[in-house]
């Protein structure tokens, strides 16, 4: 999938899951379709909103296993959108992360 059909996607799952930023975006960037017209900034700054993220993701809550600075594995319980955020600023292509968790 191209990066623009990833955002498409993404923002699409965001907006039906509620996300009511997204009609204001889409309100000052026009249709979906021009995606590609908007800068890239604008783009960075909309896919690390704890807002995107919780529609996203969703807020339910699950079990998580992390390596602690003593190099053993702990599991612990977080929401969703906060764990699947954390882990998409640590990703090179974050738009790869988002991919993930889109339906094809």
């Amino acid at each position: 999938m191209t990066n623009e059909e990833i955002l498409k996607k993404a923002i699409k799952k965001a907006i039906n899951n509620g996300w009511k930023e997204g009609k204001w975006w889409l309100k000052e960037f026009g249709d979906i379709d021009n995606i590609n017209q908007v800068p890239l900034s604008e783009i960075h700054f909309l896919l690390f909103k704890h807002n995107f993220a919780k529609t996203f993701w969703g807020e339910k809550e699950s079990e998580y296993k992390m390596k602690n600075w003593d190099d053993k594995e702990h599991y612990y319980n977080q929401k969703d959108w906060i764990f699947h955020l954390q882990q998409m600023v640590l990703e090179k292509e974050p738009l790869k992360y988002l991919e993930k968790f889109l339906d094809n």
